[in-house]
């Protein structure tokens, strides 16, 4: 996904979160939805990564780029995503 505008971004992060959201506690899927509500889309990808981290959550490669790419954009820390559990997309959606 090319991500190269702050509508790029919140559409990126809305994608992945739905991709992940039956995984997530529904207070985490909140706040992630209300952080990009707020227009803070760097405490969304925090969040999400976070709780897909902390939780031991397995995304597949997309996902995983997708969050990549936004962080990469906003020039974030990459070990949000760097440390996030992936597989190879023959196991399932997530």
């Amino acid at each position: 996904m090319k991500i190269s505008n702050l509508r790029d971004v919140e559409h990126a992060l809305r994608w992945s979160l739905a991709a992940v959201q039956d995984d997530l506690r529904p207070e985490d899927v909140s706040n992630v939805r209300d952080f990009l509500d707020a227009g803070e889309p760097g405490l969304a990808l925090d969040t999400l990564c976070t709780q897909l981290y902390e939780f031991g959550i397995t995304v597949n490669a997309a996902i995983r780029d997708t969050l990549e790419a936004v962080g990469k954009h906003m020039g974030m820390d990459a070990t949000l995503w760097t440390d996030l559990k992936v597989f190879n997309g023959e196991e399932g959606d997530t």
